[in-house]
């Protein structure tokens, strides 16, 4: 009975994607019942927007404007490591404020290629920017091994919340610097849209493997 209830749990739960153009992602974990509705309903919204806008200028916008289950559930946290992702699944959105990664030809993490491109980063030695190589090295590793698992984007947001190093604010403003530069990674657009539809995308990253700068 026990079993039988449980896989009915999850049929009904799979329905719900099944009548949206979404796909269930890993990141949403075991989120069910209300709280997966609203999360859909929340991707919903992004895809309505950009398909009536052609863009999403921003993050700051949704962000600020999700439904949240709980008073105690963070929007940007919810934002980058639900909401986000399964709007990201939608064939034609494009989400453009979101790090990508080449990893066909990123070097791996800690290998002797990857500590040389670190190096070349000339990272000054200063209080201001004693942890920036730390984070840089975590946060390559977090984004290297999300891509060439699930074949996504990532948000800024969700890297931070994955490395153990943390930063003030204009920290991760300047390793976000360095970090464009390490090889494979594809910066996200910081000055234009933050998704767009693909029939109205200019600003994709191209495919050389090293960020737009």
């Amino acid at each position: 009975m026990t079993d039988y209830m449980f896989n009915n749990h999850d049929q009904q739960e799979q329905d719900k994607f099944t009548d949206t153009p979404f796909s269930r992602v890993d990141e949403i974990g075991t989120l069910s019942g209300e709280r997966l509705e609203t999360a859909l309903q929340e991707a919903r919204k992004i895809h309505r927007t950009a398909d009536r806008r052609g863009t999403i200028a921003n993050d700051e916008g949704i962000i600020e404007s999700l439904a949240l289950p709980t008073e105690f559930t963070d929007s940007e946290s919810r934002y980058a490591n639900v909401v986000g992702p399964i709007a990201e699944t939608l064939t034609d959105l494009v989400w453009l404020s979101a790090y990508d990664m080449f990893v066909d030809i990123a070097p791996e993490p800690d290998s002797d290629e990857f500590k040389q491109a670190a190096a070349e980063l000339n990272i000054p030695e200063t209080r201001s920017t004693d942890l920036v190589p730390k984070f840089l090295r975590e946060a390559y590793r977090v984004l290297y091994d999300h891509v060439a698992e699930h074949d996504r984007p990532m948000h800024p947001h969700r890297i931070e919340s994955e490395v153990n190093t943390v930063l003030s604010a204009r920290g991760y403003e300047q390793a976000y610097r360095y970090f464009k530069e390490l090889p494979g990674v594809a910066e996200p657009n910081r000055n234009g849209p933050a998704w767009t539809l693909n029939d109205s995308q200019e600003d994709a990253p191209a495919a050389e493997g090293q960020a737009n700068v």
